[in-house]
């Protein structure tokens, strides 16, 4: 009698150990293109241009695609106002921020930085010089929905 290969559900294990990472990458970027795009949008309306001042720099090396060329900056979005520096989505504040190697220079000899800013949220703000649009957005949530759809029908097609 042949053996009988040990399934999950109806499912072979070689199966989920694609399934499941697929069906994870797919949703984190679409809730990550979802999640940001109401901050991208917000700061693609925004005519906010201030002058930061560059408070570190950095060069980080990376064997695969080139340097990353990564500043932290800080600015008042109006005067008397406290100075805020980037954040993330995540709530996490003064974070690198990676730049052109072009601006990185630029920024780095005159330890100044153009960057635009939300006036309803000035810790929704980015370098002039790399920000992101809202086509990266777009982007990451088709790139995340054929992923997802890719995964639900690779996994009906194969037979239990």
């Amino acid at each position: 009698m042949p053996r009988r290969k040990r399934s999950i559900g109806g499912r072979r294990r070689w199966e989920w150990l694609y399934i499941i990472p697929l069906a994870f990458i797919s949703i984190t970027l679409i809730g990550t293109g979802v999640f940001t795009l109401p901050r991208t949008i917000a700061l693609d309306r925004s005519q906010s241009v201030v002058t930061a001042k560059v408070i570190a720099e950095q060069k980080r090396p990376d064997s695969r695609t080139g340097p990353s060329y990564d500043v932290k900056y800080i600015f008042s979005p109006a005067p008397g106002l406290p100075e805020i520096g980037p954040s993330d989505f995540l709530g996490r504040s003064l974070v690198w921020v990676s730049l052109p190697e072009a601006a990185w220079n630029e920024a780095t000899t005159t330890k100044t930085l153009q960057v635009k800013f939300d006036p309803a949220n000035p810790a929704n703000n980015a370098p002039v010089a790399n920000r992101r649009g809202i086509w990266d957005n777009i982007g990451m949530i088709t790139l995340g929905g054929l992923l997802l759809l890719i995964t639900i029908f690779a996994g009906r097609s194969v037979p239990p």
